[in-house]
C-alpha cells in the first residue's frame, strides 16, 4: 500500500507539524500542492501513488484502472500514472460517483481539485485501504493511510471503544471509529467532499453490489466470473516485468496463478511452511505447472518475532497480525523499496461463499451434503424488513458480548474510562453505520447478509502485511469482481459448484489435475461425491488427532491426516512467552492475559490456534505507543494521553446527517 498523509487548511503552523510528521515516518518524502492541499508520501512510493496532472492533485494507494487507457507507460512514469490521473479527472475534477462500470481496482484516494479548491476523499466498497481524517489544530483537515504521523499531527488520545473493536480479532473496526479520539475513517465505498477547510463534509455513497441476480447455469457463471478475474489480473499487471504471487496448496492462490500461466518463469512464487508440508508440495506442482520459480519459508522461529521485529512491522504496515506470512518477509530474497507487484488470491472465498455463514460453516455443509442424498431441496429464505432487523440485532448482540468479554484487556487507565453501558452505546452507534452500507447494497438472500459484511468491512490483514515488502494487489476484491460476485445466486457458489466449475474450464487442465491441501489425494475433478466424503472424513480425523494431542499432553503426536502447519512448537518455544510479554507496553492492553494463552497453547491445555488474536491486541498496544512517541525536532508537542474520563470525543469534520450512514 502506497502511504500519505495530507494538510487541507490555511494554518501554517498545522502544514509544518504535517511535514515534520511525515518526515520523521518516512524518511526523505514527496510533497505536492494544488489550492489548500499539501501531500506528502514516501519519495520511494510516490511515483506509483502521486500524481499531478493541470486540474488536479492528489494520491492512490491501492491500484485503480480504467478500461482502454493502454498499457505502456508514458515516458518517466510508472503503469500506474496515467489511471491515476484519468481518475482525478473523474472523481475529483467531475465529482463523479459512483464509478462507472469502466472503472475498476482496489483503493482509497485524496484529491484536490485546483479550480474549485474541493478537497475529495473517496474509498472503493472495501475497507481494506482506510483513509482516516480529523480537524487539524489551528483549523483545516489532516488525514492520510496510516494513523502513527497522523497522531503527531494531532492533540489527541486513546479511544476504548476503538482500542477494544481492532483489538478482538476479527470483530475488527466498526463505523468511523478509529484507535484515536477525534479521528475518523471513511465508510467502504464513500466519496467524502469538503468545499473549503471550514466547511461540513458532504458524502455520496457507491451502492453498487447486488445489484440482482445473474440468471445463468452454473458453468455459465464459471466462464463469466473467470474471464472477469482474467481481464483485473491483466489490468492489475499490465507494465510490470516481473511478478510475485503468494500461493498456497488451495485454489484461492491458485486461480490466480492460472491467470498468470503465459507469464510463465517472470512469476515468483513463495509458500510459506517448510519444504516437507503438504501443503508446500502441492503449492511447488502448482508452481513448476507453468513453469514459475518457487520457494518456501519455515515459520520456525518467525511465527513470534522479536519485540524489535514487530515494531517495525506495525511502524511500516499497522497491519502485522497474519504473522505466518513474517515467514517471507524474514526469509525471502525481496526486492527494493516495494517496487514490484505481489498478488495474491485473498476472497477468491466468494466464490464458493466461504463468508454466508449459515451455508458454509462445517455443520452446515455435512447437513447439505446428506440433504442432497435424501432429495431434500435447497431453500434461501429472502431479505424482509423482519430478517434484516433480525440480523442486525444478531450481529449486535454477538460483537457486544465479545466486547464485553474483552473489557478487562484494557489497562486499567483506559478502562476508566469505558463502562459497560458507555461501551454498549457507542458500539451500538457504530454498528448502525456498518449497517446502514449493508442496507445501502441489501442482497436477495439472508445468507449473503454475513457475506455482504465481510466484503464491506474486510481489513486484509494478510496483503498489508505483505505491504511492508511489495505493492500488493488483491484482484478478486477489486471494484469490478466484487459487483459480479454479489450478483451470483448462493445456490451456484455453496459446496464448491462454482469453483468446481471453474476447475473444469481448459484453461485449468494442468492445475485442476493437482490435489489442493484441503482435499488431499484428488484433484479438483474427481466426482464432487468422492471428494465431499474425502473432505468430510478428513476433518473428523485432523479434530480427533487435535483432541488425542490436547488430551495426551503430547506435543509430538500427530495433530493431522497429512503433514501440515503446527503452531505448537512455537508457541513452546522458549522465548515465546518473553517475547509476547514485550509486544505489550501495558499502558493500552495488559499483556499477562495474553502471555497465559500463549502458555496454555504451548501446553495443549487450550485449542493450538493460530496467533492472530494475540497479534491483533499487539498491534494495536505497538500502534499506540508509537502515536505516544515525540516526533523529532518537535519534543513532547503532539504526545498521545491516555483519556482521563469518559468526556466527548473530541471534534471531527461534520459529515451532515442525511449525508450517509
Amino acid at each position: 500500500m502506497s502511504r500519505f498523509l495530507f494538510y487541507y487548511g490555511k494554518d501554517s503552523g498545522a502544514a509544518a507539524r504535517a511535514r515534520r510528521a511525515a518526515a520523521a515516518q518516512w524518511g526523505r518524502t514527496v510533497e505536492v500542492a494544488a489550492g489548500d492541499l499539501l501531500l506528502w508520501a514516501p519519495a520511494a512510493e510516490a511515483p506509483w501513488s502521486v500524481c499531478e496532472t493541470p486540474h488536479a492533485a492528489g494520491a492512490v494507494t491501492g491500484y485503480v484502472r480504467r478500461d482502454h487507457l493502454g498499457h505502456a507507460p508514458l515516458p518517466g512514469r510508472t503503469p500506474d500514472w496515467h489511471h491515476n490521473a484519468a481518475f482525478l479527472e473523474e472523481a475529483v475534477v467531475a465529482g463523479g460517483w459512483p464509478l462507472g462500470s469502466e472503472w475498476t481496482g482496489s483503493f482509497a484516494a485524496v484529491g484536490c481539485a485546483k479550480s474549485t479548491n474541493a478537497l475529495v476523499l473517496c474509498h472503493d466498497l472495501t475497507a481494506m485501504r482506510p483513509i482516516y481524517y480529523a480537524t487539524a489544530p489551528g483549523g483545516g483537515i489532516v488525514g492520510g493511510t496510516h494513523l502513527i504521523p497522523l497522531s503527531h499531527c494531532l492533540r489527541t488520545s486513546a479511544d476504548a471503544v476503538g482500542v477494544l473493536e481492532r483489538a478482538v480479532f476479527p470483530l475488527r473496526q466498526h463505523g468511523r471509529r478509529t484507535l484515536l479520539r477525534g479521528v475518523s475513517r471513511l465508510l467502504p465505498g464513500e466519496q467524502l467532499t469538503f468545499r473549503a477547510p471550514d466547511a461540513p463534509g458532504e458524502s455520496a455513497f457507491d451502492n453498487s453490489l447486488c445489484d440482482g441476480l445473474l440468471a445463468c447455469d452454473v458453468d455459465t457463471a464459471a466462464r463469466i466470473v473467470w474471464n472477469c478475474l482474467q481481464r483485473e489480473i491483466a489490468l492489475a499487471t499490465a507494465g510490470y516485468e516481473r511478478l510475485h504471487l503468494g500461493l498456497s496448496g488451495g485454489w484461492d492462490s491458485r486461480v490466480i496463478l492460472a491467470g498468470l500461466a503465459h507469464r510463465g518463469g517472470s512469476v515468483h512464487c513463495y509458500t510459506y511452511g517448510s519444504a516437507n508440508l503438504y501443503e508446500a508440495k502441492v503449492a511447488r506442482r502448482c508452481a513448476a505447472a507453468v513453469g514459475a520459480p518457487h520457494e518456501c519459508h519455515g515459520i520456525e522461529g518467525r511465527y513470534f518475532p522479536t519485540a524489535e521485529r514487530l515494531t517495525a512491522l506495525v511502524r511500516e504496515t499497522e497491519s502485522a497480525v497474519c504473522l505466518t506470512w513474517n515467514a517471507i518477509l524474514e526469509g525471502a530474497t525481496l526486492p527494493d523499496e516495494r517496487q514490484e507487484v505481489l498478488l495474491m488470491g485473498d476472497m477468491c472465498e466468494n466464490i464458493d461463499g466461504r463468508h454466508m455463514t449459515s451455508l458454509a460453516s462445517r455443520s452446515a455443509r455435512i447437513e447439505a451434503f446428506l440433504g442432497s442424498l435424501l432429495g431434500r431441496k435447497e431453500e434461501y429464505a429472502p431479505v424482509t424488513p423482519k430478517a434484516f432487523a433480525a440480523w442486525t440485532e444478531q450481529q449486535r448482540a454477538t460483537t457486544l458480548a465479545e466486547l464485553q468479554r474483552h473489557l478487562p484487556r484494557l489497562s486499567p487507565a483506559l478502562a476508566r474510562t469505558c463502562s459497560e453501558a458507555a461501551l454498549d452505546e457507542a458500539v451500538a452507534e457504530d454498528l448502525a453505520a456498518n449497517f446502514a452500507r449493508v442496507h445501502g447494497n441489501l442482497p436477495a438472500f439472508v445468507c449473503m447478509l454475513d457475506e455482504l459484511l465481510v466484503n464491506l468491512f474486510w481489513e486484509g490483514d494478510q496483503p498489508r502485511l505483505m505491504d511492508a515488502a511489495f505493492r500488493t494487489l488483491i484482484p478478486p476484491m477489486s471494484l469490478r469482481t466484487l459487483r459480479l460476485m454479489t450478483t451470483i445466486h448462493p445456490r451456484l457458489r455453496v459446496r464448491r459448484r462454482l469453483m468446481d466449475a471453474i476447475a473444469r474450464l481448459p484453461e485449468f487442465d494442468r492445475l485442476a489435475r493437482i490435489p489442493s491441501a484441503q482435499i488431499p489425494w484428488f484433484s479438483a475433478r474427481t466426482p464432487a461425491l468422492l471428494r465431499e466424503v474425502t473432505w468430510g472424513l478428513r476433518s473428523r480425523i485432523d479434530q480427533a488427532l487435535i483432541r488425542r494431542r490436547m488430551r495426551t499432553g503430547n506435543p509430538h503426536c500427530r495433530h493431522r491426516v497429512v503433514p501440515s502447519l503446527d503452531f505448537v512448537p512455537e508457541y513452546r518455544h522458549p522465548e515465546t512467552a518473553q517475547r509476547v510479554q514485550q509486544w505489550f507496553s501495558g499502558r493500552w492492553i495488559t499483556g499477562d492475559y495474553y502471555v497465559e494463552l500463549a502458555r496454555k497453547r504451548g501446553n495443549l491445555e487450550s485449542w493450538p490456534l493460530v496467533n492472530t488474536d494475540i497479534a491483533a491486541a499487539a498491534n494495536v498496544s505497538l500502534i499506540l505507543d508509537q502515536c505516544a512517541v515525540e516526533a523529532p525536532d518537535e519534543g513532547p508537542t503532539r504526545p498521545l494521553a491516555v483519556p482521563t474520563g469518559m468526556g466527548e470525543r473530541a471534534s471531527e469534520p461534520t459529515v451532515p446527517a442525511g449525508a450517509g450512514p
